[in-house]
């Protein structure tokens, strides 16, 4: 090799410049819309809004006594206060009453807080306290993971298990992503054998597509192996032309 060959192929071209260059050259992919269930590492073309609130009714956050906190305020360890459990029934005002709940039950209107079941002693259908609660106490309030509209993710976010969780809660089950970049990868040398061939002297066998491929498909592109050429100016001419007009990035 001439040395004013060398020196061309040796020369450096700093990482902001190649980034710069490389970016100049970029350009978005055509959206498609897939099942939430299938975007997962996927990009988004728009940004995804809740469709409903999550929860979208009142619920309790814990297994135990749904009340009316003002019901509670005169309980003590002294003084235990019993709740009969009324089921559905709404009890009349300055009735001390509770009504079972499990973790996710909606709550009726009448109660404004949940008392943990291992905060009671329960016989006969009716639940002893030893404390009052406070309003608002486990209870999930409407809305609590995300409003109805709340933005779920921007445009340009690449999807996580949580998103796609976050989208179903809130009655997203379609949404807008870019299409994978086709990347094609030439592996290029003539010393280089295939994976599972004997090298002679001088050979080497060849694993960089691969691992490339395999870097491309963990950044969310859609990887073609595009053969072996050897180091011949022409074939590797026609190589690139051909996975350039049919591929993304090469």
């Amino acid at each position: 090799m001439s040395d004013s060959i060398q020196r061309k192929f040796l020369q450096r071209v700093p990482l902001a410049r190649a980034r710069e260059l490389i970016l100049s050259l970029a350009r978005r992919t055509e959206p498609e819309t897939v099942n939430v269930e299938s975007s997962l590492h996927r990009v988004t073309a728009e940004p995804v809004h809740a469709r409903f609130a999550s929860p979208h009714y009142r619920a309790s956050a814990m297994d135990g006594i749904a009340v009316r906190s003002a019901d509670t305020t005169t309980a003590s360890s002294e003084t235990p206060l019993s709740l009969p459990d009324v089921g559905t029934v709404t009890p009349d005002a300055g009735i001390a009453a509770c009504t079972a709940v499990d973790t996710g039950n909606p709550l009726p209107d009448w109660v404004d807080a949940v008392i943990r079941i291992e905060d009671t002693v329960h016989s006969d259908g009716v639940y002893r306290i030893a404390a009052p609660v406070s309003a608002g106490r486990d209870v999930r309030r409407i809305g609590e993971d995300a409003e109805a509209g709340a933005l779920l993710v921007g445009v340009g976010h690449r999807v996580r298990p949580y998103d796609i969780g976050a989208m179903l809660a809130t009655g997203i089950d379609r949404v807008s992503v870019r299409t994978p970049p086709r990347v094609a990868v030439l592996a290029t040398g003539s010393e280089i054998v295939e994976p599972g061939g004997t090298p002679g002297p001088g050979q080497v066998i060849e694993f960089n597509s691969r691992m490339l491929a395999g870097c491309v498909a963990e950044w969310g592109g859609l990887a073609f192996y595009a053969g072996r050429v050897a180091d011949e100016r022409t074939a590797l001419e026609k190589a690139i032309r051909s996975a350039v007009s049919t591929h993304d990035v090469v």
